[in-house]
C-alpha cells in the first residue's frame, strides 16, 4: 500500500468514525440509524429518502439545462 492510499483510508476512517462536533454521534452511527429506520419499514423515512432522490434528480436536470444555455 502506498502512502497516498494509506492517507486516503485514514481520511475516510476519520470522516466516518470521528464526530464532527464534540459530544455528537459519528457519521457512521448516523448512517446506521438511518438504515435501521429504513429496514424497520418506517413509511415516513422511506418517503423522505424517496423525496431526497427526486430533489437530487430534479436539481441535476436543472443544472444541466442552465449549463447548456450559457
Amino acid at each position: 500500500m502506498t502512502e497516498d492510499e494509506h492517507d486516503m483510508i485514514k481520511e475516510v476512517h476519520d470522516f466516518l468514525f470521528k464526530p464532527p462536533l464534540e459530544g455528537k454521534s459519528s457519521r457512521a452511527e448516523q448512517l446506521d440509524e438511518i438504515m435501521s429506520a429504513v429496514r424497520a419499514g418506517k413509511m415516513g423515512t422511506r418517503i423522505l429518502l424517496w423525496l431526497a432522490g427526486v430533489v437530487a434528480a430534479v436539481s441535476a436536470i436543472l443544472v444541466q439545462f442552465k449549463g447548456r444555455g450559457q
